[in-house]
């Protein structure tokens, strides 16, 4: 997958997490669901989360 950028915010039991990677962004959306059910096993709620896909965001216009 490659090196990932996490960002993490939390505030009481709210979580809001922020990902960037180059090209992980297919399987960080698809383990979505996973992350807020395991974070809600812990008492945390993942109130936000943000993938980005910073492969698309450096390739060149056509």
């Amino acid at each position: 997958m490659g090196p990932i950028e996490a960002r993490l915010s939390i505030a009481g039991s709210q979580l809001v997490l922020r990902l960037a990677s180059d090209h992980a962004h297919g399987p960080l959306n698809a383990g979505a669901s996973l992350l807020r059910e395991r974070l809600s096993g812990v008492g945390l709620v993942l109130s936000e989360l943000a993938i980005q896909d910073n492969a698309a965001e450096s390739s060149p216009a056509s």
